[in-house]
């Protein structure tokens, strides 16, 4: 994951980038295995401190759809 961001950051360095990481909702094995990942995620903003991400849940009625 750092190393993609790396890449898109010196790509586009301009530029706003923002990181969205959904939330599992399925069972409670893929929550247990998201907590392990959630752990490296909290230290993406200290090692790329101009890109904004998101940890969140978006309801279906909610979500954004792109034609």
């Amino acid at each position: 994951m750092e190393a993609i961001l790396a890449k898109i950051r010196a790509a586009f360095p301009d530029r706003p980038l923002v990181v969205h990481f959904g939330w599992p909702l399925s069972s409670w094995w893929e929550r247990l295995s998201m907590g392990f990942v959630v752990h490296r995620l909290l230290m993406l903003p200290k090692r790329f401190r101009d890109v904004e991400f998101h940890i969140d849940y978006l309801p279906p009625a909610k979500r954004r759809h792109r034609p």
